[in-house]
């Protein structure tokens, strides 16, 4: 199969193929760069090409074929050409493989390191949106964890870096409130090592998840915008893959920028910041609405 895309006619073949990938969307310079930066590897029925628990962060881009993903022996989804496999080692790079992906039939894949794939998204910036939405989105899918009964409503809450003072507000109001409220502070786009089991492990540990986008009424560069969209999809993608989409709650600013409104199944409250106002005030509403959500679902329920 790799003939196929070897010589002149190969490497026509080859810039179609990934020029059809999701993560590609069309682009055809993105194409070209990514011709140039990967290897070509074919896959017989029953290899694998990325095993769990393993240090390696290569990416891998199917070409033709399909492959299954299976966590802990079970088989948990199938990935067709004009997919990638491997993403998380574009987010978290020292993280062990999450799953083994196995060939289900003679494909081929392209492969490509992590570090260079980090250099593209630097020229094609929607290569980070992109990871970070199909993570979110494959996370979603994996909505398998429940909770323990709480004597009290455990609400963990996490907040793009312009939100601080209002998740500060948010945590010191639903704690008078009588629920018991911890902050997520690490981050997921910079840290490095276990950011995102950490993350798991503290979301498995609570009944609803608040994550909080805004200004503090000193809004973002539209350029760092992007970047702080990017890291609240893959944080609550990772929580809407532990708590699932009636337990996690966007709490958008809506102001010069846009949300993230197109990430499915997460449960919306409004804020308008206020430069004029105290920020206790401008959130008193969405404070309650929180309340009153959480006192309606409950915390979970015994198994």
């Amino acid at each position: 199969m790799l003939a196929r895309f070897t010589g002149d006619e190969g490497r026509r073949n080859l810039l179609y193929t990934l020029s059809e990938q999701k993560l590609v969307r069309g682009d055809k310079v993105l194409a070209e760069a990514l011709a140039s930066s990967v290897t070509l590897l074919e896959a017989q029925t029953g290899a694998a090409v990325i095993h769990q628990g393993g240090v390696d962060n290569d990416v891998y881009f199917i070409v033709t074929g399909s492959f299954d993903v299976f966590v802990n022996g079970k088989r948990v989804a199938r990935r067709h050409a004009g997919e990638h496999v491997g993403e998380m080692a574009a987010v978290q790079p020292t993280q062990i493989r999450s799953a083994t992906v196995v060939a289900a039939e003679p494909s081929v894949v392209a492969r490509v390191s992590a570090a260079r794939l980090e250099d593209l998204a630097e020229q094609f910036p929607q290569i980070h949106r992109y990871v970070a939405q199909e993570l979110a989105r494959r996370l979603y899918q994996r909505n398998d964890h429940i909770g323990s009964a709480r004597d009290r409503t455990k609400v963990l809450v996490l907040a793009s870096p312009q939100a601080t003072a209002a998740a500060q507000v948010v945590q010191e109001t639903l704690a008078c409130e009588g629920f018991t409220v911890r902050q997520w502070q690490d981050g997921l786009a910079r840290s490095g090592g276990l950011s995102v089991q950490r993350l798991q492990e503290l979301a498995a540990g609570v009944d609803f998840a608040v994550v909080i986008s805004g200004d503090d009424n000193a809004p973002a560069s539209a350029d760092a915008w992007p970047a702080t969209r990017d890291a609240l999809l893959m944080e609550t993608g990772v929580l809407l893959g532990v708590l699932g989409s009636d337990r996690t709650v966007l709490l958008e600013a809506r102001g010069e920028h846009a949300g993230v409104e197109d990430l499915p199944g997460v449960v919306n409250v409004a804020w308008q910041p206020d430069p004029s106002d105290d920020l206790e005030a401008v959130l008193a509403s969405a404070c309650t609405r929180l309340r009153r959500y959480f006192e309606r679902q409950g915390p979970f329920a015994v198994a």
